[in-house]
């Protein structure tokens, strides 16, 4: 069973005498051994007389007392060992490794929604995906900042996000983002020299250029099928008040170049986790000129 499962409805698994949580994921094995212990110890998980913590390196031998529940953390966990299936017989084993894609994009209205009393767009969380990445420590950290932000509106928007998450780097992607669109590029450039010379990954910055230019690609591709341009960009997410903007900024670019959007920003992705022999710095300069028409 996935941590995330096991969380939503904690009681309704009882722990037994062993729990054992595997994967890489840090925040969800806190979370787990918090309400283990609480189930187990009651609300004061750091008593030392309830719960004692032994290191695995030094450890070599482990026989739990009678009344009490062994909660082991390890990177691994193979099914097919005799000690896993036991534990899958009376005890209680727990996938703690990062979410997938769409599963964290289940998640994170969920959290927001459990934990801050909030409700959050999904495009909303589709951009803090793009802006903090997948790490769900972060993630929730940037949840509970947007849950004060909003305050008794209680609800997060893009909007939201793109204003309060990532400093000054955030507002200059999106200042690059909005030159691009609106044909300047002797701007986008320097914006992006910026934010690379600061120290800004290029694939944040992808990430970034993403969320706003694939909604435009999947338009073309309707409008392929018939839909007229501004129907198209409502369909794939832009929204009212930039459709206007995108449905110029298409236009401009030209069919040929929008119908290679994808291939473009793909070819990107690529090419920044190793496929090209070119420096990240000139392939995200190309990109730029690519998606301004100029390339």
């Amino acid at each position: 069973m996935h941590a995330t499962a096991y969380l939503k409805q904690p009681s309704a698994k009882p722990c037994g005498p062993m729990v054992v949580l595997y994967g890489s994921e840090n925040y969800l094995r806190h979370r787990v051994f918090e309400v283990v212990s609480e189930q187990v110890v009651g609300s004061n998980p750091d008593d030392e007389m309830s719960v004692v913590r032994f290191p695995g390196k030094t450890t070599d031998f482990l026989s739990p007392a009678k009344k009490s529940v062994l909660l082991l953390m390890v990177s691994s966990w193979p099914s097919n060992t005799k000690l896993a299936k036991s534990v899958a017989k009376e005890g209680l084993d727990l996938d703690c490794s990062p979410l997938k894609p769409a599963d964290l994009l289940r998640w994170i209205p969920e959290q927001t929604r459990s934990v801050h009393k909030r409700e959050i767009a999904r495009d909303a969380a589709q951009l803090l995906i793009e802006l903090v990445g997948a790490e769900l420590t972060q993630i929730e950290q940037e949840l509970a900042k947007l849950a004060t932000f909003v305050g008794e509106q209680g609800s997060i928007g893009a909007e939201d996000v793109r204003k309060l998450v990532g400093g000054w780097k955030a507002e200059t992607t999106w200042g690059m983002l909005d030159a691009i669109r609106d044909g300047n590029v002797d701007l986008a450039l320097h914006l992006l020299d910026k934010l690379l010379t600061e120290g800004e990954h290029p694939l944040k910055l992808l990430g970034g250029i993403n969320f706003t230019f694939r909604p435009l690609a999947a338009a073309t591709e309707s409008a392929r099928q018939g839909l007229s341009l501004k129907e198209s960009l409502i369909q794939a997410g832009v929204k009212p008040f930039i459709a206007g903007v995108s449905e110029s900024y298409l236009r401009r670019l030209g069919r040929p170049r929008a119908e290679l959007l994808y291939r473009r920003l793909l070819e990107v992705d690529t090419g920044l986790k190793g496929k090209s022999s070119l420096p990240d710095r000139v392939q995200m300069e190309q990109l730029v000129l690519q998606l301004a028409g100029k390339l």
